[in-house]
Order: structure tokens, then sequence, then C-alpha cells
């Protein structure tokens, strides 16, 4: 049976440049075999995941927090033509499925920069005595004051380092007289200029403890950028808040930025939306990278109505 020309299936008959490497990284990745253990191990992951996702958004529900969107969206597999409803849950940072979602669109930026500025470290920043579920948003935004001022210390330009991103997280839930408390931290990547002396790296982190007052630590060299980039709340933690302790903890999180690229971080991400581009990691000698291509998801607006298409009123 001879193939309709391409003209009959297709109204543009342009292939786009990232429609070519979306082609080209279909060729080389159609084959790659995972073993069933890893399969199944992803699996139950994503299932437990879901399961967690779906008991807190309930609960938030019963206490009269919409957690739920109204979009009906379904997941088709191209190849195995399997069809999988997608849950739409509303943009609550601390449901588990909308967490992991959030966390995955900064970490190929994070990646990226971490694997292209080799003196990149960690700072962990923690903000004193546990925290009551009612002061979270004033801890929170206090800690982040505090950190935007020790980004502009002279000791730090002086020094050449500048945190380029943090993450807040409420870590280690107890329960204080019944009351649920959290450990307020917030992990920070700091870019170097330049490597410093043993001499100079002392000295600048005995400026930070001393102007920081609460517990600082220096986590060493970045391997990944997972270790920066986690759950706001731990799963496990949030399936012992009740739904009124859930709800509270919404109304205290609720448009608070716990997780911002700075500087030049935030100038790599806007350069590369402005540009189109996303992220396709690649195998290398030491494993794996990212590297940039086209984002074959979207398209010049222009091309969208190209003059020869015929149209009609």
């Amino acid at each position: 049976i001879r193939r309709p020309p391409r003209s009959t299936l297709f109204p543009y008959t342009t292939l786009f440049r990232s429609e070519r490497v979306f082609l080209q990284i279909v060729a080389n990745e159609s084959g790659r075999e995972i073993s069933p253990e890893v399969f199944e191990k992803k699996q139950a992951e994503r299932a437990l995941l879901m399961d967690q996702s779906i008991h807190i958004a309930d609960l938030l529900e019963s206490v009269g927090v919409k957690a739920y969107g109204a979009a009906k969206l379904t997941i088709v597999g191209l190849i195995s033509g399997i069809e999988e409803p997608l849950i739409d849950f509303r943009n609550i940072v601390f449901i588990p499925a909308v967490a992991k979602r959030k966390r995955n669109k900064v970490l190929g930026d994070l990646e990226f920069f971490i694997q292209n500025h080799r003196f990149s470290r960690m700072w962990v920043f923690t903000s004193g005595a546990r925290c009551p579920i009612g002061a979270v948003a004033a801890r929170v935004k206090d800690m982040h004051r505090r950190i935007s001022k020790l980004n502009a210390k002279p000791f730090m330009k002086a020094a050449g380092v500048s945190i380029v991103f943090r993450a807040s997280e409420l870590g280690a839930l107890e329960r204080v007289d019944g009351s649920p408390t959290f450990h307020i931290h917030c992990h920070a990547i700091i870019h170097m200029e330049r490597k410093l002396s043993k001499d100079a790296w002392s000295i600048l982190l005995g400026k930070v403890r001393e102007w920081w007052q609460f517990h600082f630590a220096d986590a060493k060299q970045i391997q990944m950028a997972r270790e920066a980039c986690k759950y706001v709340v731990k799963p496990g933690d949030l399936l012992n808040l009740s739904g009124d302790e859930l709800k509270t903890l919404y109304d205290q999180l609720f448009k608070l930025h716990l997780v911002q690229a700075l500087g030049p971080l935030r100038d790599q991400r806007r350069d590369r939306e402005d540009t189109d581009q996303k992220f396709h990691r690649v195998s290398c000698r030491l494993g794996s990278r990212l590297e940039t291509v086209p984002n074959w998801n979207t398209r010049p607006a222009a091309a969208l109505m190209p003059s020869s298409v015929p149209h009609h009123d």
C-alpha cells in the first residue's frame, strides 16, 4: 500500500528544527530498556505518591479548601495506546503530586547551572527554634528577607560569592503540647566567581555564621540538584495532620515563593525561556548530563497560519 503524500496528511509541510530534533531523540531513545525491577519500583512510587496526594486533597476538601480542579485530562501512550486519566489538583504546593511537578520544573535549570559552574556549593540555613504551625508564614518570610540581606552584604560581594537558589522546607514535624511544629530551614545554592584559598573560605564562613546567628552549615560541593530541592513538607508528615491543620498550613503557605532562582540562575532560566529551549539528558563519560535543545512543544506564532494554507470565512 502506497503511503499518501505528506501534504494530504498534514496541513503544514514545513518541518521545524525543533520537530527534527524531537524525531531524532525519539529514534535514539527507542528500544532502550529498563529492568522489570526498576519499572515495578517506579510504578510503586508513583502509586504511593498519588495515594498520598488524593488523601491530602480529600482532607482539604472536607474542611472547605478546594483542592481539585475542573480539567478533564487523559495521558495517552503513543506506542501502547494505553489511556490513563489525570487527576487535576489545584496549585497547592504541599500536595505531593503538585510538589513533584513544580520541583521538576526547576530541577533542570538548577542541574544545568551546577554542571556548568563547578564551584557551586550548598549552604543550609536554619531559622531558630521549632515553629508552631500558626506562625509558619511569618517565620518563612523573615528567613527569606534575611537571605536577601545576606546576599547583599559587602563581605559576600568581596568574596565573589552569591546565593543563586533557595528552597525552603518545613522539616521534621513534631507535636508540642498536641500542636504541630516544624523545623523550618532553607537549602541554598551559592555561586563562586573564583576558587577561594582555605583561609579566605574560612573567613567567609565565619562572617556568614556570625551574621546569620542561627545554625548555618556549609554542605560542601553539591553533586545532585535534588539534594537542594526537596518537598516543602515530607508526604509522610502531612499524613499525620488533620484536615483543620492542613487548612491552617494552606493559609500559611498561600502565595509564598518557597522555591526561587536568583541572580545568574534566574538569568539563565530567563534566557532559556526567551530562546524557547528545553533540556534533554544525554549519556556521557561520567554518566549523563543535560543539554539544551529547541522546544518541540511550541512553534513560532507566524508559522501557525502560513499564507500557503487556504482558509475559509
